[in-house]
């Protein structure tokens, strides 16, 4: 039986892989899901919990910290951990997805340990992030690349040329994010909640992204609507950004963390999706969700005509949620088909 690692350092990137991963452990494959990051925090929701697999392994990585300077050591820490997981599991393969710190770290251990790497959402850009710099470092590193568009395909294609890297294990199998969505889709709903999910723009100033979600609120709140919040990732100054969350939500409900079958069903019976996460990207469009998008944290990622864009003051909030009333929305999905973790295992040497 073939030995692959998966690894999975937050709640995000967890929810991608989990289709990928029943897909792997009902086919001849021994599974190992090595967990860490914000898995292991209680200040996350420690969602290790969420985590369906038979083999997980930790990885205790995370400082309670949340500057930069943790965030470095915290990377440190994961690929010292990972690499003695490495060393003790000797996997044929190892899987990462995006760009997070705990990705890079992985990609990195495995890199000098020699062993093939699969990535997973390459060749995208989010210029108001440092993500770029990690997911593009990835892709240097890895064996095996499945892109989300076409467009990305064509990036990733680029940027192993430019380093003479070979190209012929690049494959276009659509995001993730889209295999079992169709379950969950109905048709879009005015009268629901608002959903808010905010991140650090790592490539910015934190007080920036804190704006625009106290702006966000204050409007909600003006207009007496009701609303759902999700807490920010385990990015720098993240902390931050939750306790103004917390501070303005005062018609709200704040979620530390939800499985993601209970997202994908918030997400579709939500009038809007309003933040800078990629959810409103590439899920909500397939779920017929419309999206306000805030800032540049997704700047350069492929959108379609159903998300609409604020500058985050208050009046400009409120103008693009009279826009979407009055909008005949059209909901493009321009990531695939739902089928990508079939395709990756039918293109993986271990397939």
């Amino acid at each position: 039986m073939r030995k692959i690692a998966v690894v999975t350092g937050n709640r995000s990137d967890y929810g991608l892989l989990e289709p990928l991963i029943i897909r792997m452990q009902t086919a001849n494959l021994s599974v190992h899901v090595i967990v860490l990051g914000s898995h292991l925090s209680p200040f996350h929701g420690f969602t290790m919990h969420h985590i369906v697999a038979s083999n997980i392994i930790q990885v205790e990585n995370m400082l309670a910290s949340d500057t930069a300077n943790g965030t470095c050591k915290s990377i440190g820490l994961a690929i010292s951990g990972i690499a003695d997981v490495l060393n003790n599991l000797c996997p044929e393969l190892v899987i990462v997805l995006g760009d997070r710190t705990e990705t890079f770290a992985a990609a990195l251990a495995a890199h000098i340990c020699r062993i093939p790497i699969a990535h997973i959402h390459g060749g995208e850009l989010t210029s108001g992030a440092f993500d770029d710099a990690l997911r593009h470092g990835i892709t240097h590193m890895a064996t095996y690349h499945f892109t989300a568009t076409p467009a990305y395909q064509k990036r990733v294609i680029a940027l192993l040329k430019a380093t003479n890297r070979p190209v012929d294990k690049v494959w276009n199998v659509g995001a993730l994010g889209l295999d079992g969505i169709e379950k969950y889709k109905k048709p879009y709903n005015p009268d629901g909640k608002p959903l808010i999910v905010f991140h650090p723009a790592t490539m910015e100033p934190i007080e920036n992204t804190i704006s625009q979600l106290r702006n966000v609120l204050i409007a909600l709140n003006e207009r007496s609507h009701y609303y759902n919040c999700i807490v920010a990732n385990c990015d720098p100054a993240g902390a931050r950004l939750n306790e103004t969350m917390r501070q303005y939500c005062i018609k709200g409900n704040v979620h530390v963390s939800l499985p993601r079958h209970d997202f994908l069903r918030m997400l579709a019976d939500a009038s809007v999706i309003i933040g800078n996460s990629s959810a409103g990207i590439i899920e909500a469009p397939a779920l017929c969700t419309p999206t306000i998008n805030i800032g540049r944290r997704q700047l350069g990622r492929l959108t379609g005509q159903s998300i609409f864009y604020s500058n985050g003051t208050k009046e400009d909030i409120l103008s693009t949620l009279n826009r979407i009333a009055k909008a005949d929305l059209y909901f493009d999905n321009l990531y695939g088909n739902g089928t990508a973790a079939e395709q990756i295992i039918r293109h993986l040497p271990c397939g």
